[in-house]
């Protein structure tokens, strides 16, 4: 959420990581339903602000993702991609 995203004939599409797979990049598209996130890893820890009075917090989410619909992604060879 919050991303930009460009969309093609109703498809989004997100921006991300390409795969590299034996010295050859991939594009991945996939539907938003085709992954599932699993296994939160959450840290937040509160900290004063050194110059102003003021309460914060920081902090990061990670998770596991996992692949739950393998026909709804699609993996295109990068041709021309040179390592």
């Amino acid at each position: 959420r919050g991303r930009e995203v460009t969309m093609y004939n109703g498809i989004p599409f997100f921006k991300t990581v390409h795969a590299k797979v034996d010295n050859s990049e991939y594009l991945i598209i996939r539907t938003t339903d085709s992954v599932a996130f699993f296994d939160p890893l959450m840290h937040i820890e509160p900290y004063r602000v050194e110059k102003g009075f003021s309460d914060c917090l920081k902090g990061f989410n990670l998770y596991d993702c996992g692949i739950v619909e393998p026909k709804a992604i699609k993996w295109s060879k990068i041709l021309g991609y040179q390592a």
